[in-house]
C-alpha cells in the first residue's frame, strides 16, 4: 500500500518540459529550502523511533513535493508499533494541483487523493467520501505554513477537519545537532491536536504532539 519514490517521480513526469528553474521561479514565495530537502529525526520520550523527509523537485513546469515518513517503536527486541506513509504534493507557481498518498497505519491502510479540477479541489480518501474542499484548503503535509488555515485534509485519509491556530511566542527550538534557531510557535486545536514551529526564513523547524500518553517531537537535521 506504498507509492515507492520512482513511482510518485514517475506521475509527476506526465507534465511537459521546460526549464526547471522556471518552475522554482513560479513558487519563489513558497518556503523550499535551498537545499530543496527537509529532514526530521522522531523522539518518542527522547528514544528515535523514525524518519520523516519532505524533498521538492522540478518536473516540467511543476514542482512535486515527496514526503516520506517511516517509524518503528520498539519494546526491548521487539516492534511494538510501525508507520510508513509516502506522498506527492503538486504545485504549479502558487496554484496548489493535489496531494496523492498511501499510510500503513501499524498494519492499517489508508489512502487519500485530491485533485484540482475545474470545480475545486475534488477529495477522497479511505475515510472520506469524494467532497469537492473550500476553496484555500491544503493537505497536512506542513511544510508550507499556508496550510494553516480554518480547515485541513487529512493527507492520511481525505478527512476534512476544522482547526482553530493560535499563533504563540518565537522560541528557541531544537535541532538534532545539538543546536537551536528561533521559531514562530503556533498551536493547533480542533481536528488536529499538535505544536507547530516555523523559522523566520517560513520553514518548517520543529513539530510536537502526544500520542498514546507519550511525546512525539520532531527535531530539524
Amino acid at each position: 500500500m506504498m507509492i515507492a519514490r520512482r513511482t510518485l517521480l514517475a506521475a509527476a513526469t506526465t507534465i511537459p518540459f521546460c526549464d526547471p528553474a522556471a518552475a522554482l521561479a513560479g513558487a519563489r514565495d513558497l518556503p523550499i529550502p535551498p537545499s530543496r530537502r527537509l529532514g526530521f529525526r522522531l523522539l518518542r520520550d527522547d528514544s528515535e523511533i523514525g524518519l520523516h523527509t519532505v524533498t521538492f523537485d522540478t518536473m516540467g513546469d511543476t514542482l512535486a513535493v515527496l514526503v516520506e515518513v517511516n517509524i518503528l517503536v520498539k519494546l526491548g527486541p521487539i516492534a511494538i508499533y510501525r508507520y510508513s506513509h509516502r506522498g506527492v504534493e503538486r504545485w504549479q507557481g502558487r496554484r496548489y494541483l493535489g496531494l496523492e498518498t498511501r499510510t500503513d497505519h501499524d498494519g492499517e491502510p489508508h489512502w487519500m487523493r485530491a485533485v484540482a479540477t475545474d470545480e475545486g479541489l475534488v477529495v477522497e480518501g479511505s475515510k472520506a467520501q469524494r467532497y469537492v474542499a473550500p476553496p484555500g484548503v491544503f493537505g497536512t503535509t506542513y511544510w508550507n505554513q499556508d496550510m494553516l488555515r480554518d480547515q485541513v485534509i487529512s493527507s492520511e485519509d481525505g478527512r476534512l477537519f476544522t482547526i482553530k491556530r493560535t499563533a504563540l511566542d518565537i522560541e528557541p527550538v531544537p535541532l538534532a545537532t545539538g543546536s537551536t534557531i528561533p521559531a514562530r510557535h503556533y498551536n493547533i486545536a480542533g481536528g488536529l491536536q499538535l505544536d507547530l514551529w516555523y523559522d523566520t526564513a517560513g520553514q518548517w523547524a520543529h513539530l510536537a504532539f502526544n500520542r498514546y500518553g507519550a511525546t512525539i517531537v520532531y527535531q530539524r537535521l
